[in-house]
């Protein structure tokens, strides 16, 4: 399922032009969280207020949290964050993109985030585009930030899981049996993605012998 308002709007962040880098890097970098449903987001974008040094958990950000937007470019990039992560491991990239006048959606994706993996891969591979395309018909219909939009192209960035998100709303298809035949090549070559989550040997062993089934 997509929403019309996202389906139309899906484009490649190359599309962007990042050529505005260039030229639109002054604007202040704001920070907001905001709850869509249930489902969390970080919004990063300019502001004209001053930043300050700001703690979230482990990490020290210079944002104006909660700072009222600026009109900026009126583009909006949604980052989706890779297999059991956050915002914060790509804030120095959501920063950038604010200070040259994007507006930054920054979704933390259902059961596979770092305070829950239960849905981490195929399962959270069929629910990530449809949280995307929430967030971006979510702000094309926010009183707030449906104004500063142009939702004709919206960019979509990950890496990771993040990328197999992207590339979804991009009109690509994954196959589980792509994944099965990469992990019996075998899986040890690539143990974080063919045994992702699991913690003992007999869990791996369980995993791989799955894999040597399918065969």
């Amino acid at each position: 399922h997509r929403a019309p308002l996202a389906r139309a709007a899906i484009a490649s962040l190359a599309g962007l032009g990042f050529s505005l880098l260039a030229t639109t890097a002054s604007a202040q970098v704001g920070l907001s969280r905001w709850q869509l449903g249930d489902l969390p987001v970080t919004l990063v974008y300019p502001t004209a207020q001053a930043v300050q040094a700001v703690r979230l958990g482990p990490f020290e950000l210079d944002v104006a949290l909660d700072a009222a937007p600026a009109v900026g470019n009126g583009r909006l990039v949604v980052l989706s964050h890779g297999t059991g992560g956050s915002p914060m491991a790509d804030h120095a990239l959501a920063a950038t993109l604010a200070r040259a006048g994007f507006v930054v959606a920054q979704p933390l994706h259902a059961g596979d985030n770092h305070l829950d993996t239960r849905k981490a891969g195929p399962e959270a591979w069929q629910t990530r585009p449809v949280e995307v395309s929430r967030v971006i018909d979510g702000l094309g219909s926010h009183p707030t930030w449906g104004p500063l939009l142009k939702l004709d192209k919206v960019g979509v960035h990950g890496m990771s899981a993040g990328g197999v998100t992207a590339l979804s709303l991009a009109g690509a298809q994954w196959r589980l049996l792509n994944l099965v035949r990469h992990c019996q090549a075998p899986a040890d070559t690539d143990p974080g993605f063919c045994f992702n989550g699991l913690t003992t040997a007999e869990a791996r062993a369980a995993r791989q012998a799955s894999y040597d089934r399918a065969r």
